[in-house]
Parts: structure tokens; sequence; C-alpha cells
């Protein structure tokens, strides 16, 4: 199957993740406080908060150590925008992330295996255990992405990207989150 079709099929994937979220309260993590503060630079942005807020916001020792604060609270920003704010919204930027996720790892897949197994691989990813979808429909900035860097660095280990090439993806996705520091030093 093609890259292309892949792709509509993580589409697909964060529709169905989205749907879920919506409509399947036992399917979805309950709302967290570190999801809902994704939204706070969505209320600076569009009430025009200062800089000074800004920085508060974004130097906050609560949210430093949930990495990639600042890029999900701007794509929360980017589905409050389009939306409008609310839940459904959040959610939305999780299910994206999941989704983008699962196409990487299928790449990562259709990189060493052959169809069977990448078609078999890509059904266990898309059907994850509970508590895995759950993570997986909360964006906290360091969970669920997480998922995307791992694949990112097996993408390149698996294509046998420039070394320097590969450790730029480890180094961008540690600053995303430190909680990724044990595996990016495998």
């Amino acid at each position: 199957m093609s890259g292309a079709r892949w792709a509509l099929l993580a589409l697909v994937l964060a529709g169905l993740r989205w749907w879920l979220a919506d409509g399947a309260p036992w399917a979805v993590h309950p709302v967290d406080p570190a999801e809902l503060k994704l939204a706070r630079l969505h209320g600076l942005l569009a009430g025009g908060g200062g800089l000074g807020d800004l920085q508060r916001l974004l130097g906050s020792a609560e949210n430093i150590h949930h990495g990639g604060f600042l890029p999900m609270s701007l794509a929360v920003a980017g589905a409050f925008a389009l939306l409008g704010p609310g839940i459904g919204s959040l959610r939305l930027v999780a299910a994206l992330v999941g989704a983008l996720g699962w196409w990487l790892w299928v790449a990562v897949l259709r990189s060493v295996a052959g169809p069977r197994t990448t078609a078999a691989g890509a059904l266990l990813l898309a059907l994850p255990p509970a508590w895995a979808l759950q993570w997986g429909l909360t964006p906290w900035g360091s969970h669920p992405e997480a998922a995307c860097w791992t694949a990112l660095w097996a993408l390149a280990l698996a294509r046998r990207w420039s070394p320097g090439a590969t450790a730029a993806l480890v180094g961008a996705g540690v600053l995303w989150s430190p909680l990724l520091l044990p595996t990016g030093l495998l």
C-alpha cells in the first residue's frame, strides 16, 4: 500500500479516536489539569495578554516539566480558533497527534518489514489496550507525543539517516520532553 493510503488511514484513525473521545467516556482519561493548562495560551492570545503573562505561563515550573507545553499549546490554540474552545477541540489535537504517531510507526514497519507484517503491526497499533487508548486521547505534551519522537528515531535508524540528522532528532525530542532522555540515550 502506498504512503498516501497509509496517511489517509491515519486521518481515519484520528477521526475514530476523536469520535471515541467525544462519545465514549470509558475510552478517555478524565480531564486532567495539565491538559487544561494547554488551553491557557489561547486565552492569552485571544484576550491580548501581555508578554509578562506569557512569560509566567511558559516559565512556570509546573508547565516546564510537561515537555512540549508551548508547541502543544499552540496546536490547541489553533484548534480553538478553528472549532471554538472546548474539550472536543482539545481532544482533537490529541487524536491528530496519536494518528501522526501511528503513521510514523507504520513508516518504520514499511522500512523494515514486508506488507503483511506491516498491515498486522498497523492493526495492532491502531487497537491499543484501554490504558494506552486513554493516554493517547489526552494531550499532555509529553505522553502520546513521545510516540511521534520515538518513531522518528526508529525511522532514522531504519532508513540509515546520517548520524548528524539522527542526533539532531534525538536532541529535539529530548528538548521537547525531558522524559524521553532515557530512551534517547539508547
